[in-house]
């Protein structure tokens, strides 16, 4: 656990070493809970490095997919997925 999320962690700073701290912790959880290459290629990371952070938090929102399935319908039985995105795009968006 500590070496995976500490290789996210790792990546989110060498590819958004602007992006504020907040954003990072996010961007860190992320690539924990999708992978690296999946921010890697993502919108998400794209818009940050842009400094375009209220866009890029949105993009969390579109992670919604998990072999196929939405995940915000109720009857494929896995809430924690919308659940954690949302908290994702907030902790993204705490300015300090």
């Amino acid at each position: 656990l500590q070496a995976d999320l500490g290789q996210a962690v790792d990546y989110v700073m060498r590819a958004a070493p602007d992006a504020p701290l907040f954003a990072k912790i996010a961007m860190a959880d992320f690539a924990y809970n999708v992978g690296i290459g999946a921010l890697a290629r993502s919108t998400l990371l794209q818009l940050a490095k842009a400094g375009m952070h209220e866009r890029a938090a949105e993009q969390f929102m579109r992670w919604m997919f998990v072999a196929g399935l939405d995940y915000r319908d109720p009857k494929n039985n896995c809430r924690g997925i919308p659940v954690r995105r949302e908290l994702q795009r907030s902790v993204y968006l705490v300015r300090l």
